[in-house]
């Protein structure tokens, strides 16, 4: 008889809890609900008041919207290397530009080590070189006081990426196929 009791007052218990649960989430979405409505009411009015800077803030956000949606990825790193090594081997080697082609050739090689990082920062994209593959499980690759600093880590970037574009890769192909040696300036 005992037993039966405690199982009804849990049972009890349990729907009551339940109930007082279900409440407290209506009660709490109605008043999110209302302060949202709140802040949007308030926004308008502001944006009124102010039309210049309610432009400038929708701006800023709609620039960051679009970064975040842009940003590009490790995958479009290597579709940019690969594109670029391509273009640099549709061009004779007298044709090719000296410069690009090293940049290209360093980037390859650090990408088939496994040396090339891809670290994503929302708005942008950094591609940077580390020491050793992540898979390398020598203590000089394991040892957290051996890895990169900071304060050097400016060194190690090979590409910035924002906005769907690796600007360093765009920057070092920008005249990949003109050798500024084939025609040397006559003074």
């Amino acid at each position: 008889m005992v037993a039966m009791l405690c199982a009804f007052f849990v049972l009890d218990v349990q729907v009551l809890m339940q109930n007082v649960s279900f409440s407290l989430a209506v009660n709490y979405c109605k008043v999110i609900g209302e302060d949202y409505a709140s802040v949007g009411r308030d926004v308008i009015v502001d944006s009124k008041a102010q039309p210049i800077k309610a432009a400038f803030y929708f701006s800023a956000i709609g620039l960051g919207v679009y970064a975040i949606r842009t940003n590009p990825t490790r995958h479009d790193f290597r579709i940019s290397l690969l594109t670029s090594v391509n273009d640099n081997g549709l061009v004779s080697d007298n044709a090719r530009n000296p410069q690009a082609a090293t940049h290209v050739r360093q980037l390859v090689s650090c990408e088939n080590e496994g040396l090339i990082r891809h670290v994503d920062l929302g708005l942008m994209s950094l591609m940077w070189v580390d020491n050793y593959d992540e898979a390398c499980k020598l203590y000089e690759a394991r040892c957290p006081s051996l890895k990169p600093r900071w304060l050097t880590f400016n060194t190690r970037i090979v590409d910035i990426g924002c906005f769907g574009h690796w600007f360093l890769m765009e920057r070092a192909m920008k005249e990949y196929d003109v050798n500024p040696d084939e025609f040397p300036d006559k003074d």
